[in-house]
């Protein structure tokens, strides 16, 4: 059992109806993010590859992609390059979340809009999050 402890309202300003798609192959961390977003009153979807999140994608734009680099099927690159190719990312804010000392390279490879270093605490998660869903 996970708990996560919040403070109710860190999150402010977000827009109604849009959630934040949390692609990584690790299911502990597409929980833990889930469950710490869910506390703050926002909506998520989960993908484990970058196949099954242009799937979500294309179902429902969500307001921002938690997108992991190394996945099976479909790494974090190659879904950057076919979103952009395919879908495109209007109103959607990706954001690269890696572990990976390459994370920079990541983030520009990708053309994100943001970069969430692994391992985050929820002050960085919710404030990236607040960046893209929330505030003017």
């Amino acid at each position: 059992m996970l708990t996560v402890w919040t403070t109710p309202g860190r999150v402010r300003g977000r827009r109604a109806m849009r959630d934040v798609l949390v692609v990584d192959d690790d299911t502990a961390v597409r929980d833990f993010i889930g469950f710490a977003l869910a506390a703050e009153g926002i909506a998520t979807r989960a993908a484990g590859d970058g196949e099954q999140a242009l799937a979500r994608v294309a179902e429902r734009r969500p307001g921002v992609i938690l997108l992991d680099r190394d996945m099976p099927v479909m790494d974090g690159v190659r879904f950057c390059a076919t979103l952009d190719a395919t879908l495109g990312r209007a109103g959607t804010a990706v954001v690269a979340m890696t572990a990976s000392t390459g994370a920079a390279r990541f983030r520009d490879a990708c053309h994100a809009d943001d970069l969430l270093r692994k391992p985050f605490d929820l002050d960085d998660l919710f404030a990236v999050i607040g960046r893209h869903l929330g505030a003017p």
